[in-house]
């Protein structure tokens, strides 16, 4: 009895000094930490006419992310971004999670502010480039981990980064089978990155160079324009991407180029794009910025193909929007890929912090069966 208590006398007093010794700096940390994240549920339900597959069965998607951005001194500080994402298969009962369904890490990762108009970041980063997703609160997104270090030059912002290990092959449109390689060398693969913006007289311009080392070279190129002719204002875009695998001696390219447009109520977007004859796979995955999916409607990694984009919408009310969308897709290397779709979305924004969207549609697949789609999307952010 006389031994267990002074062994919880020694425990006790562990903890005082323990306590007694941290606990400003706890508290320093507490107030320097900012806790930031957010949960997605969306259902899919996509059926076509006499097939099974991926286009058809249903669906529920889950996920959730939290996050924590730590000042550590002036110029240091840490974020932490976490994740679970889930996917459940209900028309056969099937279930599919990513990362085994556990809670895996996006970002873990140390900044440095200590230059002059530059941050340094090292660690687990994302890869925000047009030819990637840095952001996507439903599926995966593309990280990698090394530098990078990102500098304003007066009206020219400058990334350069290295990164050793990377998740590209984890996007929906990996590379790794048109490389003829496995998803452990792509990742494994040395990624060089360099990007330049700037904005001059209303005019927002962008260049990406990537370099996964021994594989393949990408660039990309875009510009992003704004004009208030008083009643209307446009905002229009262009994009041009190319990629070349070192293995191979064709180039894969895809250009778009359109605009968007707002008059009181009303706005809308028309835009066209092409895929080079040779190839068209210029995005790791079809939600990135150079791919220029629609719905239903992809060209990236499709050769020789073109798409027509068309979107019309009105703001019914405060926090209600519906918008009407047709999309064309024509394939010249394979006509049995032609589609064209048409579908409706009321989306609804009570607050800054959570939305959700209503959309169902059609695709008709030329050569093929036609499809049905829907889906229920809600979002909050914290």
């Amino acid at each position: 009895m006389k031994k267990i208590a002074k062994m919880s006398l020694v425990a006790a007093v562990a903890v005082a000094g323990l306590t007694n010794a941290n606990a400003g700096a706890l508290e320093d940390a507490i107030k320097n930490t900012s806790i930031l994240g957010y949960a997605t549920f969306r259902y899919d339900d996509r059926t076509r006419d006499e097939s099974t597959g991926s286009n058809d069965g249903t669906h529920n998607n889950h996920k959730i992310a939290v996050g924590l951005v730590s000042k550590i001194t002036d110029d240091i500080s840490y974020t932490f971004v976490g994740a679970v994402a889930s996917r459940e298969e209900t028309s056969d009962g099937a279930g599919v999670n990513y990362m085994n369904g556990g809670f895996y890490s996006v970002y873990s990762n140390f900044t440095y502010t200590g230059f002059q108009n530059t941050s340094i970041i090292l660690g687990q980063q994302g890869l925000n480039t047009p030819q990637t997703v840095v952001y996507d609160t439903i599926a995966g997104t593309q990280e990698g981990t090394g530098i990078a270090a990102v500098t304003t030059l007066g009206p020219v912002t400058v990334v350069a980064g290295f990164m050793n290990n990377t998740n590209l092959s984890g996007g929906d449109k990996s590379p790794a089978t048109a490389l003829g390689v496995t998803a452990g060398t792509l990742d494994n693969a040395d990624l060089y990155i360099l990007q330049a913006s700037a904005k001059f007289a209303g005019v927002a311009l962008d260049a990406t160079y990537l370099d996964s080392e021994d594989l393949f070279e990408t660039y990309s190129i875009g510009a992003k324009g704004s004009i208030d002719l008083d009643m209307v204002k446009l905002s229009p875009y262009a994009r041009y991407t190319n990629l070349e695998a070192d293995a191979a001696t064709t180039d894969n390219e895809l250009w778009y180029v359109g605009t968007k447009f707002k008059a009181g109520i009303v706005g809308g977007n028309i835009g066209y794009g092409e895929t080079g004859k040779d190839g068209g796979l210029v995005a790791v995955d079809n939600d990135a910025e150079a791919a220029f999916q629609g719905w239903g409607t992809v060209i990236n990694g499709l050769a020789d193909a073109s798409i027509l984009k068309t979107n019309l919408n009105v703001d019914v009310m405060s926090g209600v929007n519906f918008a009407l969308n047709y999309n064309d897709q024509k394939v010249d290397s394979d006509s049995t890929k032609d589609a064209s779709e048409i579908y409706g979305q009321l989306t609804y924004k009570p607050a800054k912090n959570i939305m959700a969207y209503l959309r169902y549609g059609q695709v008709d697949y030329d050569g093929s069966n036609d499809g049905q789609r829907g889906r229920i999307h809600v979002q909050y952010t914290f």
